[in-house]
C-alpha cells in the first residue's frame, strides 16, 4: 500500500539588512492592541407568534426555528454611564457596536474596566 502526503508550507528564510544615518541603535516597540467585545446578547423570535391570525402558524416561513441571538450595542452616555438603550437625546459620547471587535485606546480601558466590563477586554 502506497501512501503519500502532501504538504502546502513552504519555509522561505528571510534576511534583512538596514542602514540610516547616525550610530543610534534603537529597537522596535510593540504595543499591545487592548480588544473589547460588547457582552450584551438577547434573545429573539425570528417569527412573531399572533394568536388571533386564521391560518395556520405552523405553516409560515420559519415557524419552526429556534429563537436567535441578537448583540446589543454599548453606549457611553456624557455622564460616563452606559447603556444598552439608545436614549436618542443627544447624550451620547460613544457607541461600542454589537458583534463587533472594537479595538481600545488606554482612556477606554480604564472607563470600561471601572465600569465593569474589564473581562471583556483583551
Amino acid at each position: 500500500m502506497l501512501v503519500e502526503t502532501a504538504s502546502g508550507i513552504e519555509s522561505l528564510p528571510r534576511t534583512a539588512t538596514g542602514s540610516g544615518v547616525g550610530s543610534v541603535s534603537e529597537n522596535a516597540t510593540w504595543v499591545k492592541s487592548r480588544m473589547f467585545r460588547v457582552p450584551q446578547t438577547t434573545n429573539f423570535a425570528f417569527v412573531q407568534s399572533y394568536p388571533n391570525v386564521t391560518y395556520q402558524a405552523k405553516q409560515r416561513l420559519f415557524a419552526r426555528l429556534p429563537n436567535g441571538v441578537r448583540v446589543e450595542n454599548l453606549f457611553e452616555l456624557q455622564d460616563g454611564s452606559y447603556t444598552i438603550n439608545d436614549p436618542r437625546d443627544g447624550t451620547v459620547v460613544r457607541v461600542y457596536l454589537g458583534s463587533h471587535v472594537i479595538p481600545l485606546t488606554d482612556e477606554e480601558v480604564a472607563d470600561l474596566t471601572a465600569a465593569g466590563y474589564g473581562a471583556y477586554i483583551t
